[in-house]
């Protein structure tokens, strides 16, 4: 009888936790709601008053690690300093994943000042996401859907040391053709630095190990001479790109798995007059 009265208590126990749990989540996003501008300060103020410590707690890492949340900046940065203040074991994590949320999201992206929040406060922009790619590359991709902006990527750049730049990630951005070939965001920088061009030749300033493989056997400059292969015509920021990296010393006699090197792939190029038209000699 006595253990049949505490398994009872036990499922009584499950089920109200389980209860409170629901009306949190319920209630952090009626919070949500209210902390996207136009701010309804009331709401706030009566969860804050009403809601315990780790309530609150709770409701602001779920808030913050939401996709699509344009949060009201001032409130935004109260809420990553709340977390700091936690000092809870997994701290680093969720400021990563915050900063990774906001990168991607097409709205906040247009805002670099949230991504500059972030970096102050100790997001780390070399961390691996949760689908394992770069954040470097995550914030280059936004610019091609119409979030993302070259101010944001230079912030991004500027935390990042030489290394960094050229750790092999197992992922790349979404809609990538390629995936889970090792590719640093160098390498990365091939397909995505259209829009940024400013920001992709600092990559390729910066970069260290500009000789690295990819598990294809492919060097940064494999990349970009293939990337420029299937263009319907160049930009005269790739030819630049092509002599920061001859002039840092990059091998062009480097073959990939298919025994091909990047100085084949520049002379194939090359026989493409139509394509390389008035850059054919600089290649």
């Amino acid at each position: 009888m006595t253990l049949l009265l505490i398994i009872a208590l036990s499922l009584f126990s499950i089920n109200v936790l389980a209860e409170e749990d629901i009306v949190s989540t319920a209630e952090c996003e009626k919070i949500r709601a209210a902390a996207i501008e136009p701010v309804d300060s009331a709401s706030i103020e009566r969860f804050n008053q009403s809601a315990s410590i780790e309530a609150r707690q709770r409701c602001i890492v779920h808030i913050l690690t939401q996709p699509a949340t344009r949060i009201e900046f001032t409130l935004f940065k109260q809420w990553v300093q709340m977390i700091i203040a936690m000092d809870l074991p997994n701290q680093q994590s969720i400021l990563d994943s915050v900063l990774d949320s906001y990168v991607v999201n097409d709205k906040q992206a247009l805002e670099h000042r949230y991504v500059e929040e972030l970096l102050i406060f100790g997001a780390n922009p070399a961390a691996k996401n949760s689908a394992g790619t770069h954040v470097l590359g995550e914030a280059f991709w936004a610019t091609y859907v119409g979030g993302g902006t070259c101010e944001t990527i230079r912030l991004i750049i500027g935390e990042l040391s030489s290394e960094d730049l050229t750790i092999p990630y197992p992922n790349r951005p979404s809609g990538y053709p390629e995936q889970n070939i090792g590719a640093t965001p160098l390498m990365s920088m091939a397909n995505l630095g259209l829009y940024c061009p400013a920001e992709t030749l600092l990559v390729a300033e910066r970069a260290a190990e500009i000789d690295r493989q990819d598990k294809n056997g492919n060097t940064a400059l494999h990349h970009f001479y293939f990337d420029m292969m299937g263009k319907a015509f160049l930009s005269g920021y790739q030819i630049e790109l092509i002599e920061i990296l001859r002039k840092r010393g990059a091998s062009f006699e480097i073959p990939n798995d298919d025994d091909v090197t990047a100085n084949q792939l520049r002379l194939k190029l090359k026989q493409n007059l139509k394509l390389c038209e008035e850059f054919c000699d600089l290649l």
